[in-house]
C-alpha cells in the first residue's frame, strides 16, 4: 500500500525550505495534496511550482487560504505550462489579483490536463476575469472555473 492522499490542512505549514518540495518532485504515488489554510505564501508557492514541473503523479492540489498572491499564482502558472497530470487546482482565498489571473489564463492555453480551477474569494477584477474568459475559448478541457466573491463589476464578454 502506498500513500495516495496527504491532508495537511490547518497546520501553519510554510514550506520554508526545499525539503517538502523536493520530496514532492520525486514522488510517484501521491495523487491528492491538501494544504488548505496553511501559511504557504509566495515562497512556498514557488517551491511547490518547482516540484509540479517534474512531478508526474499529483492530480489534485488544494491551496485555499495560503496568501500566495500574484507572485505565487505566476509561479504556479509557469509550472502549469509543463505539468500534464494536475486535474484540480484550488486557489480560493489567496489574494490573487488581475496579474495572477492573467498568468493563470496564459497557462490554460498550454495546459491540457486541468479540469477544475477554483479562484473564488480572491481580488480578481474585470481585467483578470476577461483574460480567463478569453483563455477558456481556446481550452476545451477546463469544465469548471469558479470566480465567486471576487471584484468583478461588469459583464464579461
Amino acid at each position: 500500500s502506498v500513500l495516495q492522499e496527504l491532508n495537511l490542512m490547518c497546520n501553519r505549514i510554510a514550506l520554508a525550505d526545499d525539503e517538502f518540495a523536493d520530496a514532492l518532485a520525486q514522488n510517484r504515488t501521491l495523487q491528492v495534496l491538501n494544504l488548505y489554510n496553511n501559511t504557504v505564501g509566495v515562497e512556498g508557492a514557488k517551491r511547490l511550482a518547482s516540484a509540479l514541473k517534474v512531478n508526474q503523479a499529483l492530480k489534485e492540489l488544494f491551496l485555499e487560504g495560503n496568501q500566495i498572491g500574484d507572485e505565487g499564482a505566476e509561479a504556479l502558472a509557469d509550472a502549469l505550462m509543463v505539468n500534464s497530470t494536475l486535474h484540480v487546482l484550488i486557489l480560493r482565498g489567496n489574494k490573487i489579483r488581475d496579474a495572477g489571473a492573467r498568468s493563470l489564463a496564459t497557462s490554460f492555453l498550454f495546459n491540457g490536463a486541468l479540469r477544475v480551477v477554483l479562484l473564488g474569494d480572491n481580488l480578481i477584477g474585470n481585467e483578470g476575469a476577461q483574460h480567463l474568459a478569453n483563455a477558456l475559448e481556446c481550452n476545451n478541457v477546463i469544465d469548471q472555473l469558479m470566480l465567486d466573491n471576487n471584484r468583478m463589476s461588469a459583464i464579461i464578454e
